[in-house]
């Protein structure tokens, strides 16, 4: 079962919609049934008035009717329509229906007998306090089970009471209820249909709010906003308040902390300056190993200075950095830098390409490994940028003497430095690569085609 709201409140929709369509459903049965049998009953006594009305006897008593009831389905045989007169148990009369069949009645009909008449497949309702009036059910000649009403009448000039007895099949009964069933089935089923339809629109408006502000979370992962907008629901809204505060706080905490990271670094290196200066002053062996020590404690202070602040700023919400702004930046530096040295560099394919994360950590990562590319190259380096799925690849060439393969893992260790004679302190590498774990990415050298190094930064990839 999927666990989502969507479904949740679909769910919950469907179930109490379809629930209410089938008590309705069965009420509706239930009532239409009774109105059935209530006219299915009048439509009988009609009959049996009617047969009343057409009767009359002759000067000698006998029965004589002016005109039959003119339902045709009184002349159909077998169709379970069926009327008969009795006098004293005898049938005077009877439809043309019956043929030469007669009804199984119970006209001597007695409380005291129910249970034996139940038993039976019969049932008697009398619907007078006389009692001359009675229903009851049985099975017809034609085995169709019938409701029949039963009326006992005295007519004039006659000394014995008349039995009017009229049918009809109950079958025609549970067929009106079956066609109801179904007539109201097709109906709710389409009315059940469209409260589908309206509860996916209700549950799609609904939840536009959210899909809003998921959409806006996610511009600020990319860094294209700052805070979520305030145009939301009142009950969004409150949420949208809190989150938006939220970022307020982790945005304060994160000024703070790399203002706290900088006043460490300037309390340090003022002092380290210091001793360097003093150093400078002594002379021997002592000199050469103070200065040696403080320029090592100067390097690892920038590498753990460097590593906290993107400890601290790693997935940190709306960190996008522009990769043109920032390589041609660091171009437009080494150029001056190294102007003697007349380096060439090539940048092609940065446009629209994001980096999600710092842009201090993105200059730290792509400076070292320009930088290193200047020191090595005889006279060019190339830097270009691919997009491979939701991750950013930055490659930087160079064509200087390259580093032999079994060497290539070595330059990652902290301090190495493969020439004495190349200046640095050999944390640059060391530095890049603990920058890109702390992003999930990687970096891989190579030999280039160009015949130096190949450099090549895996980082994630923010949506321009």
């Amino acid at each position: 079962m999927p666990n989502t709201l969507a479904f949740r409140i679909a769910f919950s929709g469907m179930l109490v919609g379809g629930t209410s369509l089938l008590i309705t459903t069965i009420l509706l049965v239930v009532v239409f049934r009774v109105y059935i049998e209530k006219h299915f009953d009048a439509l009988l006594f009609d009959h049996v008035e009617e047969l009343v009305a057409a009767s009359k006897t002759t000067p000698d008593g006998k029965l004589q009717l002016s005109w039959q009831p003119r339902d045709p389905r009184y002349h159909q045989p077998g169709s379970g329509w069926y009327w008969e007169i009795r006098q004293a148990g005898t049938v005077q009369a009877h439809s043309k229906s019956l043929g030469n069949k007669r009804l199984s009645i119970v006209p001597e009909y007695k409380k005291e007998r129910l249970s034996e008449i139940k038993k039976n497949r019969l049932v008697l309702a009398e619907l007078h306090e006389s009692g001359s009036l009675q229903i009851q059910q049985f099975t017809g000649p034609d085995r169709k089970l019938l409701q029949g009403q039963l009326l006992e009448i005295n007519i004039p000039q006659t000394d014995k009471a008349f039995l009017y007895v009229v049918t009809g099949p109950i079958s025609e009964i549970e067929h009106d209820v079956q066609q109801f069933i179904f007539q109201v089935a097709i109906g709710f089923l389409l009315l059940f249909l469209g409260l589908l339809i309206a509860i996916k629109t209700q549950v799609r408006i609904s939840l536009r709010p959210l899909r809003a502000m998921q959409n806006a979370i996610n511009d600020i992962h990319q860094g294209k906003i700052k805070k979520l907008p305030n145009d939301f629901p009142d009950e969004v809204q409150v949420v949208v308040n809190e989150l938006n505060a939220l970022l307020d706080h982790t945005d304060n905490l994160l000024t703070r902390s790399r203002l706290s990271l900088g006043n460490l670094a300037h309390g340090i290196k003022n002092p380290l300056t210091v001793i360097r200066n003093e150093a400078k002053q002594v002379f021997g062996e002592s000199s050469e190993v103070i200065l040696d020590q403080t320029r090592v404690i100067s390097a690892n202070l920038d590498h753990q200075l460097a590593q906290a602040r993107t400890a601290a700023t790693v997935d940190l919400l709306g960190s996008r950095s522009n990769v043109e702004e920032i390589v041609e930046g660091i171009r437009f530096v080494l150029e001056r830098l190294y102007q003697d040295s007349n380096i060439n560099i090539h940048t092609s394919d940065l446009k629209d390409r994001w980096f999600r994360g710092e842009e201090q950590d993105l200059e730290e990562m792509v400076g070292n490994l320009m930088d290193n590319a200047c020191k090595w190259t005889i006279d060019q380096i190339w830097v270009h940028a691919e997009k491979d799925g939701n991750r950013l690849r930055l490659i930087i060439e160079d064509n200087g003497p390259g580093i032999p393969k079994n060497k290539m893992s070595a330059v990652f260790q902290r301090g190495l430095k493969l020439d004495e004679t190349i200046p640095g302190q050999g944390l640059g590498l060391h530095i890049v690569d603990d920058i890109v774990k702390l992003y999930d990415g990687s970096l891989i050298l190579e030999r280039s085609s160009h015949g130096g190094l190949c450099a090549i930064l895996e980082l994630p990839l923010a949506i321009s």
